[in-house]
């Protein structure tokens, strides 16, 4: 019998793991949000404090970034393609990384979540176009047209993004594997109890939902004046 290589092995390892952290962020979300009690999630959006912020500073290394690696703000969200608050925050956030342009950081944490049936694939997409430095035209790209998500083809919203080498995402975006960035974001959203999308986290204030634009500048203009990272 073959023995498999010790790299092999490791893959094989790794894909488990990451396999494990899918299941077990499916099961907690569905166990939160479908058998919780009538109107549980219908409460009004607050920030809290994230006690383990600088945890989940270093731990969002796995994300997709954009904006200065130095920027006093770092607004991280744990978001999903198909996810029509996930949409509108996006424009939240855009509006606001402008107007305080150089001084926000951007992580994007890929959580698709159970029961939308294109996010998943929507998020190895994404990915695909990042291998070619194109995450952001994608992830612009997915939200601009998220409502034909399933019907339009993948390679469409690929050249929207204006990735190089269209041969290169489609044999990327037809894998089955286990895509790491997708599996970690999931692992993270489980160990932080994020219980949807969009959850965002800004140098230590965290709001369960979308974060209207006054709402979210406030917050900013508070943290830009206390100077807290």
């Amino acid at each position: 019998m073959a023995i498999a290589s010790p790299s092999v092995a490791l893959d094989r390892a790794i894909s488990a793991v990451l396999t494990v952290a899918v299941v077990a962020f499916t099961v907690v979300y569905l166990r939160q949000n479908l058998w919780s009690s009538p109107g549980a999630g219908a409460r009004e959006l607050r920030v809290t404090v994230e006690e383990r912020w600088r945890d989940l500073k270093e731990l969002a290394a796995i994300g997709q970034h954009r904006g200065n690696p130095r920027a006093p703000i770092h607004l991280i969200e744990f978001a999903d393609f198909e996810c029509p608050f996930c949409r509108r925050f996006d424009s939240v956030s855009r509006a606001l990384e402008s107007k305080y342009d150089g001084k926000i950081r951007r992580t994007f944490l890929h959580t698709p979540i159970p029961g939308h049936r294109f996010a998943s694939q929507a998020a190895r997409v994404a990915e695909c176009a990042g291998e070619q430095h194109r995450f952001w035209p994608m992830h612009d790209a997915l939200f601009a047209l998220q409502d034909s998500l399933g019907t339009r083809p993948w390679i469409l919203y690929a050249r929207d993004a204006g990735i190089p080498s269209e041969a290169q995402f489609e044999q990327c975006a037809q894998r089955s594997d286990t895509v790491a960035a997708v599996a970690a974001g999931l692992r993270l959203a489980l160990d932080f109890e994020v219980r949807g999308t969009p959850t965002i986290v800004l140098n230590g204030r965290r709001m369960d939902g979308a974060p209207t634009t006054g709402m979210l500048d406030s917050v900013i203009k508070q943290l830009l004046k206390e100077g807290r990272q």
